[in-house]
This record gives C-alpha cells, sequence and structure tokens, in this order.
C-alpha cells in the first residue's frame, strides 16, 4: 500500500469526518471501503494506518447525502400518501360492512319476529324452540357470510 500526502489542505481525521458528515466512523471507514470516499492514507509515528479527508471532498460528499436524504423524504411523503389513500378505501369499506351488517341484522330481527307469530298460536314449547332454533341458524349464516366478505379487508389491514 501506497502512503501519501495530497496536499496542504487536508484538515480532517477519521473521527472529525464523521462527526463533520453526522456519521459513525465505522460507516466513514464502509464508504472508503466502497471507494465513495478517497482520503489519505497515512502511516502514523506508531505504524498504524490514518486517514486525512479532503476539506473540499467531504463537503461535496455530503451534499451529496444530503440530497439523496431529501429524495428518500420526498419518497417517504409520497408512500404515506399512498398508504393514508389505502387507509381511507379500507375505512369507506368497513364502513360499508356496518350498514350491511345492519341491515342484515335488521332483516333477522324481523324474521325472528315472523317466525315467533306464526308459531306464537300453538303455544307448543317445541314449536317455539324450533322457531328459536332457526333464527339462530339464520344468525349465524348471516354472521359467517359477513366473516367471509370482511375477510379480504381484514388481510389488508394486517399487510
Amino acid at each position: 500500500m501506497i502512503y501519501y500526502k495530497k496536499g496542504a489542505d487536508m484538515a480532517k481525521t477519521l473521527k472529525e469526518a464523521s462527526e463533520y458528515l453526522g456519521k459513525s466512523t465505522k460507516t466513514i471507514s464502509r464508504y472508503i471501503q466502497k471507494g465513495l470516499l478517497n482520503p489519505d492514507r497515512l502511516q502514523s509515528a506508531q505504524g498504524t494506518l490514518e486517514y486525512s479527508f479532503d476539506d473540499k471532498e467531504l463537503e461535496a460528499f455530503r451534499e451529496k447525502l444530503n440530497e439523496k436524504t431529501g429524495q428518500t423524504e420526498r419518497q417517504d411523503r409520497q408512500e404515506g400518501q399512498k398508504t393514508d389513500r389505502i387507509e381511507a378505501f379500507l375505512l369507506e369499506q368497513i364502513r360499508h360492512k356496518d350498514r350491511q351488517i345492519d341491515r342484515l341484522t335488521s332483516l333477522l330481527a324481523l324474521t325472528q319476529n315472523k317466525i315467533l307469530q306464526i308459531e306464537a298460536p300453538k303455544q307448543d314449547k317445541g314449536s317455539k324452540r324450533l322457531a328459536l332454533l332457526l333464527a339462530s341458524l339464520l344468525l349465524i349464516i348471516t354472521i359467517g357470510l359477513l366473516v367471509y366478505n370482511l375477510l379480504p379487508i381484514l388481510r389488508g389491514l394486517l399487510k
């Protein structure tokens, strides 16, 4: 490995560069490994490798990072708007299903009343039980249909 110094305008160490960019020293080291940053490599008196960063290069790199962050923020806003539209659609679907449930509940109550009115004159306990059993069966079927219709919406909410 060749150790050299580009010029006198080199001012920042690895730690100073990490503080300047607002990144950890490990992140700065990864940038160097990927070739995103090209500091001078200097051998210290103790024989260890030290980096010396050019102020201009760091400023240009920081601007690139800020530009990339701005793009990410725009993408996040767009995703948030998309999520808001999906949420509004799902809420409308839930309201629609609630109205269906209310209508079915009303129909079920009417059906139960009619069944009880038909069976009332007989005063037979077995007939009343049969009427209640039929009404309960209708309720179970209605609830089953509602759950079946709500499953796709619930799956969409859980994704």
